[in-house]
C-alpha cells in the first residue's frame, strides 16, 4: 500500500513520523516520480490538478469524477 501525505507545516510532518516511528511499519520519505505506466493525457490533467490544488483552486468531486471517466 502506499499513502501520500502532503502535510501543511513541520510541526504536522513531525507529528506524523513521529506516529510512524512508533509502529511496527517501514516507510519511505521520499516521492516516487515514475510516470512511466500512465497515459500521456493522465499525466498531463494529474501534474494540471496538482498545480491547481497548490495556487489553492480545486475542483468539486462532480468534476474530478467527469475527468477520471475521460481516462477510461
Amino acid at each position: 500500500m502506499s499513502i501520500l501525505i502532503n502535510t501543511r507545516n513541520e510541526q504536522e510532518e513531525k507529528v506524523i513520523l513521529d506516529f510512524l516511528d512508533s509502529l511496527a511499519v517501514e516507510y519511505s520519505t521520499e516521492v516516487d516520480e515514475d510516470w512511466g505506466d500512465l497515459p500521456e493525457k493522465v499525466i498531463l490533467d494529474v501534474k494540471e490538478s496538482i498545480i491547481q490544488i497548490e495556487d489553492g483552486k480545486g475542483i468539486n468531486h462532480k468534476t474530478a469524477r467527469e475527468t477520471y471517466k475521460k481516462w477510461l
